[in-house]
């Protein structure tokens, strides 16, 4: 079963800032709005968000890396962030409402 977390990205964002300034130094060079065909790094997450948010578009994206996925699950629920789980998958959330 799929499971979607639903929160305000900009809260998540807030979050993170300090890990995607540490990366930033690491690798020596700024965030930049971009899409990646694949998300398993934190960079490659926070480039292809900005490049999304940045042009209005709403996206659905997969992580390849469950330590990437359970950083950002853990940074949410051990923060004041309002967050919750619902079922999730396009099937499921039609036959729900249904």
């Amino acid at each position: 079963m799929c499971t979607d977390v639903n929160f305000r990205a900009a809260d998540l964002i807030s979050l993170i800032e300090p890990q995607i300034t540490e990366m930033e130094e690491q690798d020596g060079r700024k965030v930049e709005p971009w899409v990646h065909p694949k998300i398993g790094t934190l960079r490659e997450f926070v480039e292809t968000f900005a490049y999304h948010f940045s042009h209005g578009v709403n996206a659905e994206k997969l992580s390849e890396s469950d330590e990437l996925f359970f950083m950002l699950l853990d940074t949410l629920k051990n923060s004041s962030v309002t967050h919750r789980s619902e079922i999730g998958g396009h099937s499921a959330v039609w036959a729900v409402r249904a």
